[in-house]
């Protein structure tokens, strides 16, 4: 089967073809029938700080500014940590990194949130999940039970190797590497330099096959590389995701629950042919800051490599606009939107500063936490500016709340303003962990956690061998929104409340257990 067709088929996924499943599994007759749709759409690694609607100095988001009229936009909205495991875990569960416990790279929840989940919470709707990302996929394994479809990963890849790769389920990190070494020959390290040189007469003219000719025309449309997986044999393009979510919605029958995880635009930044270089010249000024001691063991770049970075990755945000773009009027052109809550945001963010690029580091600064949160209500006219402090584990009581549905006793959050008029200008704590090294069953003791209370940021680091004491700092980002100026030796009165909620949610989390 090739792309083409599988999308297609998989589109029938509302006619059961593929989820055989939604037919066997009854609803709580006690429940209202539901009737309105609800459609996550996650791009991975994405910061609202590269936002023009943010202040941005670069126009990286035309389209999705241009939809916003006629949405609901968070400007003070908040990932639960700064990498993918428990910042994807923490939306689907509404709970915070340290009730869910998959704190490190390819971590799962614990065992009563796979079945605590956007998923569980809506029984009666036909449940839809994909992931380019392997580690939001592991997530979503967590929680087939309560997912109709679930789509493989690889099915949206077209990399040469990936039928094969399917081989190997279980040992997916193996394979790659071996593949990579064997084949590929992009590491240092080479078991044989005889299958590389096979291989690529085999996959090159004359000896290419119509699938591989297929491939170079993407090529072409990627100068850069086709966007991929950390590697360049999981390789992928938007356009096939956007296409397959569009289809598989149109045909549903009846009121489903979507979430569609894609990883632009994640590390590599491979932009399409015409978003390469957009930003190259136009001198957008960089302050320089700070390095942070807990960065010093990371690859360090320079001012002008970060400012090069940082420019792909703007462009790499223009191809995720446009296909969002693109996506959204597929839905409207087929009335999907009439009847659906569109809801766009991320996982975590990505930073371009003290002297490192990317994400999932020991440090909690506002480019790696505050993340787009846009909601599309059904039939809304004009654009809503949300500015309190909101969080990622607020999105799935408020999905509940709307549809009329009942929030679970085990959800964290709170319903978003203006849903909750009640809420609205009300006080809440945006918190964060990252504690990338603790397994899901051990106390948590060597961490990073910041919270954030009205204009006031405090960033507490704890257990860490370069740090002969726990390091606190402490920004009002109001008059310092790029957290140059740590106020903490002068301010420790004001820091002191903050510092007490902060560890004491680490304090009850470690008393209580996983």
């Amino acid at each position: 089967m090739n792309r083409r067709d599988f999308l297609k088929l998989a589109g029938l996924a509302g006619l059961g073809l593929l989820a055989p499943r939604a037919f066997m599994q009854a609803a709580p007759a006690h429940l209202a029938a539901p009737k309105q749709n609800v459609l996550v759409v996650v791009f991975d690694a994405f910061s609202f700080r590269h936002f023009a609607l943010d202040g941005y100095g670069r126009e990286t988001t035309p389209n999705i500014d241009r939809l916003a009229r006629n949405a609901i936009v968070y400007h003070n909205h908040y990932a639960a940590s700064n990498f993918t495991t428990p910042g994807t875990a923490s939306l689907l569960t509404g709970t915070m990194p340290w009730t869910h416990r998959a704190h490190r790279l390819a971590d799962t929840v614990t065992g009563d949130f796979r079945r605590r989940s956007l998923f569980s919470a809506f029984p009666q709707h036909h449940r839809i999940a994909y992931s380019h990302n392997p580690f939001a996929a592991i997530l979503l394994d967590d929680f087939f039970e309560d997912i109709d479809l679930l789509v493989p990963r690889k099915e949206l890849y077209f990399s040469q190797n990936k039928y094969l790769s399917s081989l190997f389920p279980k040992d997916d990190d193996v394979f790659n590497l071996a593949w990579d070494r064997a084949i590929e020959q992009e590491s240092s390290k080479s078991y044989t330099l005889l299958l590389s040189q096979l291989y690529e007469r085999l996959v090159s003219p004359p000896l290419a096959s119509e699938i591989g000719a297929a491939h170079r025309e993407i090529f072409a449309q990627f100068p850069l590389g086709v966007p991929a997986v950390q590697n360049r044999y999981e390789l992928f393009i938007l356009e096939d995701g956007v296409d397959w979510l569009s289809e598989t919605l149109r045909l549903q029958s009846g009121p489903f629950v979507s979430y569609a995880h894609f990883l632009p635009p994640h590390e590599p930044y491979k932009p399409r042919r015409e978003f390469v270089d957009r930003f190259a010249v136009d001198g957008l000024p960089v302050r320089e800051k700070p390095n942070h001691p807990l960065l010093q063991k990371q690859a360090l770049h320079t001012v002008q490599e970060l400012n090069a970075l940082r420019s792909r990755y703007d462009e790499f945000i223009l191809y995720v606009d446009a296909e969002f773009g693109r996506l959204y009027e597929n839905l409207r052109g087929a009335g999907i939107l009439e009847n659906t809550w569109l809801v766009l945001t991320s996982d975590h963010g990505e930073m371009f500063e003290r002297q490192v690029a990317g994400h999932r580091f020991p440090v909690l600064y506002e480019p790696l936490l505050r993340v787009p949160l846009f909601i599309f209500p059904p039939g809304q006219q004009g654009r809503i500016d949300v500015d309190d402090l909101t969080r990622a584990i607020d999105v799935l009581p408020t999905l509940l709340s709307i549809n009329d549905q009942p929030i679970p006793f085990w959800a964290e959050g709170s319903v978003l303003p203006p849903f909750d008029r009640l809420a609205a200008g009300t006080a809440r704590d945006a918190l964060a962990l990252f504690s990338s090294n603790t397994p899901p069953e051990a106390q948590i003791q060597k961490y990073s956690a910041s919270i954030r209370r009205g204009d006031w940021k405090l960033i507490y680091h704890t257990g860490y061998p370069e740090l002969a004491a726990p390091r606190i700092e402490l920004y009002n980002l109001k008059n310092d929104p790029e957290e140059l100026d740590d106020l903490y030796p002068a301010n420790q009165a004001r820091a002191a409340p903050l510092l007490e909620a902060l560890i004491g949610q680490i304090t009850l989390a470690n008393q209580t257990g996983p």
